[in-house]
């Protein structure tokens, strides 16, 4: 199992809600193989989406500092929700395995309760790492060589234009000829 995260939670921390759920949700057959993406909300709330029988699935989190009521648990809950997706549970309201009452997957229920375990685990930000700002003699080399690898495709398309322009001048003069010879058998 793979855990991918593009979130500012501490990766480690993301890592230990999966392991808690992952031995209730999927078969150990099915682990295998198995991605899931942490992202970042673009607005609150946690969500997340993951196709029945697949092996990938993506879990959008809020970002640090959000105030988001009982967000550990909500987590939680979002995750088993995914990975019995993953695991081919249907999410339809029709089915007898509905998922979106139940206090184990919707929010209807009261999953505060049922995560309540999820208190304890820590979930915390990663420290910002800052990268440091190039020298100016660095950043001016670098674009330097950007540019000379770009002027060079340039000037490699302007040399196979000029091939091209010297073949058609060719056929259009062969082809003038051709016209011209035409011209004088008809004339005869």
């Amino acid at each position: 199992m793979r855990i991918i995260n593009e979130t500012k939670w501490k990766t480690e921390h993301l890592r230990e809600f999966v392991r808690r759920i992952v031995p209730n949700e999927l078969d150990p057959e099915k682990r295998k193989g198995v991605v899931i993406r942490f992202v970042n909300a673009r607005n609150r709330g946690v969500s997340g989406w993951a196709y029945r029988n697949s092996r990938r699935c993506r879990i959008i989190v809020p970002k640090p500092g959000s105030k988001i009521e009982h967000l550990k648990e909500a987590l939680a809950k979002v995750i088993a929700h995914e990975l019995a997706h993953l695991q081919g549970r249907p999410g339809g309201r029709s089915s007898e395995l509905n998922m979106r009452g139940s206090d184990r997957y919707g929010y209807r229920g009261d999953y505060v309760t049922y995560y309540a375990w999820a208190k304890e685990l820590p979930l915390e930000p990663q420290e910002e790492q800052h990268k440091a700002k190039p020298a100016t003699d660095d950043k001016y080399a670098v674009e330097i060589a950007r540019m000379e690898k770009l002027m060079s495709g340039w000037e490699r398309r302007k040399k196979r234009a000029e091939t091209a322009i010297k073949k058609y001048a060719r056929k259009i003069k062969y082809r003038q000829g051709r016209l011209a010879a035409c011209r004088s058998t008809k004339a005869e």
